[in-house]
């Protein structure tokens, strides 16, 4: 029986399949074979890798053994640096220990020290406060009787009148009442020469010579030896000779008895201090204030006139009303300077008379000549004060006095002005001359014609000339004015009568 069309149909469907399936068997036994022949190449790679692989495990072993016997032989070398350090560990902390043991003893020993120490100190510190504490009660008794003693010396300096002045104050005034001195002779009086025949004719005086051959200088007319003055020295010296005599005095108050004045009576007085004397100087200037301003104001006006009257025919020409005035008022303020100085602990003195003062003066331009050896006569030297000597009792000259110097042989026109004014003075009273000597330098005199050489000079030559009575010397009575219209000589001009 022939099948149906259907059945043949379903049968080659069946045969188709079954050929596709064997051909997928086919094809999957294809790829297995393909990756076994794959898996077999793989293995024959990985054996040749581990063949590789065994070999660098090999060199690594290799070098694994010769390392570890390296660090067997450095654990070993190791071993016995520790145990010889462990040694030396030993012998340290045993050394360290000793230290340590003789370092405790000496700590104890020094703290036993310093404790004794601080109990020493303790007990000088406790001593120390005692008698601190016994000081400070002294030391306060002592402030309390200081304030005590200085309410009383205050008491007492309102009490006597005194009181205590800077000195580099006065100092000053003296310095600028010597420098108003010569600001005063510069601007009235040309600096020309003139002569003792001309100073005779203008009713001067007679030349005078000072010789020092005693205490106080000499006076000897020499009418055979014809002096030359500059005009301004001239005319300095004898407003500087005024000064001396009627403006700077103690106290223009007279003694009871005697012809000297009080000031002089204190001046030469040995029975009181100078600190003494300053204080009965202030109480009687005190206590009789209206007689001493009376007497200062008439010597004052006095000494005024007599020097316009000595001067004026000596000054510039046209000038005469300003002199009179300008000279006043000089006068006044150098009396009102010194009258200022009446409450001063220090007594202070004023002269023209070289005396013993003489090594101390300072001395301005010379109008000395060169000395002639061949001369048959030497020179006779002669000396104006141009500012008086400001001294106090057993002290060092406090203001040095100005000193011009000449001879008789002198010709020379003008002399020099070197030092003449205040400036060559310093502060704290130390002379030009002084300064020099201390440095052992020459002064500004001319080759070694000091004053004290010019002043041995006088006195080897005191026979020179014949000593004769001074003419035209007015001296001045202690108890009256002196209204005399003769015009003084300097003060250093006069002769001693003491």
């Amino acid at each position: 029986m022939t099948p149906s069309p259907k059945v043949k149909e379903k049968t080659f469907q069946s045969s188709l399949k079954a050929l596709e399936n064997a051909a997928k068997d086919v094809l999957s036994f294809t790829k297995l074979m393909t990756k076994m022949e794959d898996v077999f190449a793989q293995n024959r790679e990985l054996e040749q890798k581990l063949e590789v692989a065994n070999q660098t495990i090999d060199e690594q072993q290799l070098k694994l053994n010769a390392e570890i016997r390296k660090n067997e032989d450095f654990a070993e070398k190791i071993g016995q640096v520790a145990q010889r350090w462990a040694e030396e560990k030993i012998d340290l902390q045993a050394q360290i220990q000793n230290a340590s043991n003789k370092t405790s003893i000496a700590a104890q020993r020094k703290e036993n020290e310093m404790n004794k120490r601080v109990e020493a100190a303790e007990r000088a510190a406790n001593q120390s406060q005692k008698k601190l504490d016994k000081q400070g009660f002294m030391i306060s008794k002592l402030e309390t009787s200081l304030q005590e003693t200085q309410h009383q010396l205050n008491e007492l300096q309102v009490d006597v009148g005194v009181e205590e002045m800077e000195q580099e104050k006065i100092f000053n005034q003296f310095q600028t009442l010597e420098s108003h001195l010569t600001d005063l002779i510069e601007e009235f009086f040309e600096d020309t020469i003139i002569t003792s025949e001309l100073a005779a004719s203008e009713e001067l005086g007679s030349t005078q010579l000072i010789r020092a051959n005693s205490a106080f200088p000499l006076i000897t007319d020499l009418p055979y030896v014809n002096f030359t003055y500059p005009r301004t020295i001239y005319a300095q010296s004898i407003i500087a000779s005024r000064l001396s005599q009627d403006i700077f005095l103690a106290t223009y108050l007279n003694a009871p008895t005697g012809r000297m004045s009080m000031g002089e009576v204190l001046q030469h007085s040995r029975n009181l201090r100078p600190s003494q004397k300053a204080i009965l100087r202030s109480l009687l200037t005190t206590l009789f204030q209206p007689d001493e301003q009376r007497v200062r104001t008439e010597t004052l006006e006095t000494a005024a006139s007599d020097l316009y009257r000595t001067l004026a025919p000596l000054g510039r020409a046209g000038k005469t009303h300003e002199f009179r005035q300008s000279l006043h008022e000089f006068l006044e303020s150098a009396a009102n300077m010194w009258y200022s100085m009446r409450t001063c602990s220090r007594l202070f003195y004023a002269t023209s008379k070289l005396g013993d003062h003489s090594p101390s003066w300072r001395h301005s331009g010379s109008h000395v000549s060169p000395r002639d050896h061949q001369s048959s006569q030497p020179p006779a030297y002669h000396f104006l004060v141009l500012f008086p000597h400001i001294f106090c009792e057993d002290e060092s000259p406090f203001y040095p006095g100005l000193l011009w110097i000449g001879d008789s042989n002198s010709q020379s026109p003008v002399p020099e002005k070197q030092g003449y004014c205040s400036s060559g003075i310093e502060r704290n009273g130390t002379t030009a001359v002084e300064k020099a000597k201390a440095k052992n330098i020459s002064t500004p005199n001319p080759k070694s014609n000091t004053p004290a050489k010019m002043i041995q000079v006088e006195q080897q030559n005191s026979g020179f000339a014949e000593r004769r009575p001074s003419s035209g010397v007015s001296e001045r009575s202690h108890k009256t004015l002196r209204r005399s219209r003769v015009v003084p000589e300097p003060e250093y001009l006069k002769d001693e009568h003491h």
